[in-house]
């Protein structure tokens, strides 16, 4: 993977309330589905994108990081936090390689992507 930049690609359609899974849109079309209610952030290299979503509820939230690969399919993703776990996605920062973020509780945690036989794969690394 090459450098990560912050992208405005994609957004979220409406869903109804009770619904796992919100409609993926990029340039106002959908192309897919994801967990949660909110794009909290994103990053791409032109090649994969990297979606933080969470279920907009800072009160019992779980973020869902997801890899997309050039067709927008979904390769990995990653979850975090759970049911009444409060938590708020917080300290951002893209370096070459990997994103650097805090959630829940101020906890540190990195994600980059790797290359595998199998594909893209996403690795988290959390911080004690």
């Amino acid at each position: 993977m090459s450098a990560l930049r912050p992208g405005r690609i994609f957004s979220l359609g409406p869903a109804s309330p009770d619904a796992a899974r919100s409609p993926l849109l990029a340039g106002g079309d959908v192309v897919g589905e994801v967990e949660g209610r909110r794009i909290e952030a994103q990053f791409t290299d032109g090649r994969y994108h990297l979606l933080f979503v969470t279920w907009d509820s800072p009160y019992e939230e779980e973020l869902t990081i997801v890899l997309l690969d050039e067709r927008l399919r979904e390769r990995d993703r990653r979850r975090l936090g759970g049911p009444w776990q409060p938590g708020i996605l917080s300290d951002l920062a893209c370096r070459e390689d990997s994103i650097r973020f805090r959630f829940p509780h101020a906890q540190v945690h990195e994600v980059s992507v790797r290359s595998t036989l199998k594909g893209p794969r996403l690795k988290l690394r959390s911080e004690s």
